[in-house]
């Protein structure tokens, strides 16, 4: 079943976009509001020398792109959906750091770069350009260390782009030297010593923007590394639990001379929360186990195999199926949180005595075709983990050759199409009865039936299909 959590994990290609403009709209307001107060006279919306406001919208977009990280999901496929990595959530604080000092390092270089193009034929000190580059670099980093605390980021935002605004005279205050006077623009005649010297501090420039950029790229390069062989690290450790549940769960077909048992499970992550499982009591007896974890993923995938080992021992000793499900009801209430649950569908079918046991715990009905018709089976009983001291009853159903039983989890039940209609259980019963005339299986039936009907929507929940025919 499908819970309701807090989304802590990556955001969708929309979310990332409004984020972005999110942070694009604080930083150009933050550019707005300094340029107003550095000359609230030489201002519009579009235009002035104090705003240059379709330069800072342009660069407030640019910035509040570094913000995002956009990834592939390594198990999409064709049918691939980009997404963006929350960095604020994913990544520890002094990764969080790292990759804010390679921003710094490369957004740094918008200092030299605008002191280079805009300066006029004069010296610039060495003060200047470290002024410059520190309050350049400090206002990407600011979006990456503070995007989401927005009053912070606005407060950084204006101090940095006041910085920006006022690097001359924080530079003259700095070096207690007076302010610089700006010459004015036309003919200027240089000394070839003056020339050469201009040139040389031009070059400096272009070097020193160079080693920026290098560090930046470094910095930024050990941050996506050390994330990388995280990633991997986490795929190789979820891959082994795969195939540790796939173990445990039963896949494909069990034939014997009396039943037949046939399993299908598609998981919606890597490991799956649902739970199917096949036990010979003895030659005679055999119990089937549907279950079904809150949830999905690996969490759901553990709380699964669990289940399968207590309800193995307890199976072992030979209880009624309602003293089983009451001590695996205990057992689960005692080692999960109470947000954690499992819902279980149990069918014993016993040959000799031509009789089928079914109990449900909080489960989907078992469907029963008897005589041809179908019936749908279901007892009264919560979900396992709910409630402590929870009693559990079943349903005596005599059974004849040729009868099937047919169980289900909810994913099926609550996978949706691209119009958003829900697949429901009337339909999984009318396939069921469809596909006692045909030749192919209920299972890969339901199955294929479903996959046509969600086209290219991607499942929200396990699914698990389990037939079983009787024969004798």
């Amino acid at each position: 079943m499908q819970t309701i959590e807090n989304k802590k994990g990556p955001l969708t290609r929309k979310e990332m976009m409004v984020e972005s403009f999110r942070l694009g709209a604080i930083v150009y307001a933050a550019f707005f509001i300094v340029s107003v107060a550095a000359n609230p006279f030489a201002w519009g919306p579009f235009w002035g020398p104090a705003s240059r406001t379709p330069i800072m919208l342009i660069m407030a977009l640019v910035f509040a792109g570094i913000a995002e990280i956009v990834r592939r999901r390594p198990d999409s496929g064709k049918n691939s959906e980009r997404v963006a990595v929350d960095i604020w959530t994913q990544l520890t604080r002094r990764e969080l750091s790292m990759l804010a000092l390679a921003v710094f390092l490369m957004f740094a270089t918008i200092g030299p770069v605008t002191l280079f193009m805009n300066t006029p034929f004069r010296h610039i000190s060495v003060l200047r350009v470290l002024v410059s580059s520190f309050f350049a670099g400090s206002l990407s980093a600011s979006i990456i260390l503070f995007g989401r605390r927005k009053v912070i980021l606005f407060i950084c935002l204006v101090i940095t782009i006041a910085g920006i605004s006022a690097q001359g005279e924080i530079t003259s205050f700095l070096s207690g030297a007076e302010p610089e006077q700006i010459v004015a623009r036309g003919v200027v005649t240089l000394t070839e010593a003056e020339r050469e010297s201009l040139e040389m501090q031009r070059i400096n420039l272009g070097v020193f923007t160079i080693m920026l950029i290098a560090a930046g790229y470094v910095t930024f390069i050990y941050v996506i590394g050390r994330q990388g062989h995280k990633r991997v690290k986490l795929q190789t450790e979820i891959q082994m639990a795969k195939k540790i549940q796939d173990t445990l769960n039963l896949q494909g077909k069990i034939s014997k001379d009396w039943v037949a048992v046939e399993a299908i499970t598609v998981t919606a992550d890597e490991v799956g929360g649902d739970y199917v499982d096949c036990f010979e009591l003895n030659e005679h007896e055999v119990v089937i186990v549907v279950g079904d974890a809150s949830g999905h993923g690996v969490g759901a995938g553990i709380h699964s195999a669990m289940a399968k080992s207590v309800l193995k021992c307890l199976l072992d000793q030979k209880l009624a199926v309602p003293e089983v499900l009451r001590q695996l009801n205990r057992t689960i209430f005692n080692l999960l949180t109470r947000d954690k649950y499992l819902t279980m569908a149990l069918a014993r079918i016993d040959r000799q005595a031509n009789v089928i046991e079914i109990a449900t715990a909080g489960h989907h009905p078992v469907f029963m075709q008897h005589a041809g018709v179908i019936e749908e089976i279901r007892t009264p009983s919560l979900g396992l983990g709910l409630y402590q001291n929870a009693a559990y009853t079943t349903v005596l159903k005599s059974y004849l050759p040729g009868d099937r039983l047919f169980f289900f989890t909810d994913g099926i039940v609550e996978a949706v199409n691209e119009e958003g209609s829900m697949f429901g259980p009337e339909r999984v019963k009318e396939l069921f009865a469809a596909s006692a005339a045909g030749a192919e299986s209920c299972c890969s039936l339901i199955a294929d039936q479903l996959t046509r009907f969600r086209g290219k929507k991607k499942l929200t929940d396990d699914v698990s299909l389990t037939e079983v025919r009787l024969k004798a």
